[in-house]
């Protein structure tokens, strides 16, 4: 029998997630878990093993997250860290532009959760007030590319590091990481298909 390299993944919490995402295109099948060492390299073993188009990885605490050129994104309780499994079908030049397209997406999902406006810092940040709430990172391997979101919630004020902030610092009142997560996969299927169909120009529009 092939032992799996993931921990056991948590029902309860997969259900949760289900009913907050919904009918979306993104976001199906879930796997969910306590703790991971990063929800992309959870992601990219999926991908490597077949897992389709719009698989969502979901953690409440990542031991080795990391972001942008192998810097280290710090991980407690109290944030939104999930990967998406996405097989595009635009030219491989044009994939890292979906760095954007995410950052698009999780900018727009915040503001329509808790009304808070971040600022994308291209390529792969969120701010607000000038300070980093939000990470993106996307890799591309096998035919496959993860995008990554992770999003600081009601991380611990001394858990994060002086150029970083999180939606609660921020005066967001019991902001919810799973209403956060359906907001998020709903808006990056919407930008993900306008890239699909028109590229990154439209997207470019909205931020100008």
């Amino acid at each position: 029998m092939k032992t799996s390299p993931f921990p056991q993944r948590e029902a309860a919490l997969e259900e949760r997630l289900r009913q907050a995402i919904g009918d979306c295109k993104l976001g199906r099948p879930v796997y969910a878990y306590d703790v991971v060492s990063s929800t992309m390299d959870v992601a990219h073993q999926l991908a490597a093993e077949g897992a389709p188009e719009g698989t969502l990885v979901w953690a409440n605490r990542q031991e080795k997250g990391r972001g942008r050129l192998g810097r280290t994104w710090i991980s407690p309780e109290g944030g939104l860290y999930c990967s998406f499994i996405l097989r595009p079908t635009r030219p491989v030049n044009e994939t890292p532009e979906l760095s954007l397209v995410a950052g698009q997406a999780a900018a727009e999902a915040i503001k329509e959760v808790t009304g808070l406006s971040p600022t994308i810092k291209w390529p792969n940040d969120l701010l607000l007030n000038g300070k980093k709430v939000a990470g993106i990172l996307a890799e591309a391997r096998n035919g496959a590319l993860v995008v990554g979101i992770g999003i600081n919630v009601t991380t611990n004020p001394t858990d994060l590091m002086d150029t970083a902030t999180s939606l609660a610092v921020q005066g967001v009142a019991n902001p919810g990481v799973l209403q956060l997560a359906g907001a998020c996969c709903q808006s990056l299927s919407k930008w993900y298909d306008v890239w699909t169909a028109k590229g990154v120009s439209p997207i470019r529009t909205v931020l100008a």
